[in-house]
């Protein structure tokens, strides 16, 4: 899954957010989505977060069928 349409969109919002570069918009089906990456050091699952990159934008709830 590349992300470049709906179609081929990424099973995870984090390898998503990993593959932006800088001016990219991403963005994300209506749904619950978990954060899959530990901030900072340590194991703490409630330290789960989603780690953003700097310069792009998400926009969500859409209903993924657009063009």
């Amino acid at each position: 899954q590349n992300g470049q349409s709906w179609s081929t969109a990424f099973n995870d919002l984090q390898q998503a957010i990993d593959s932006a570069i800088i001016g990219d918009t991403i963005f994300v089906a209506k749904g619950v989505y978990y954060p899959s990456q530990i901030a900072g050091s340590g194991s703490n699952e409630r330290a789960k977060t989603f780690l953003l990159g700097s310069h792009s934008r998400i926009y969500g709830g859409f209903e993924g069928n657009y063009t």
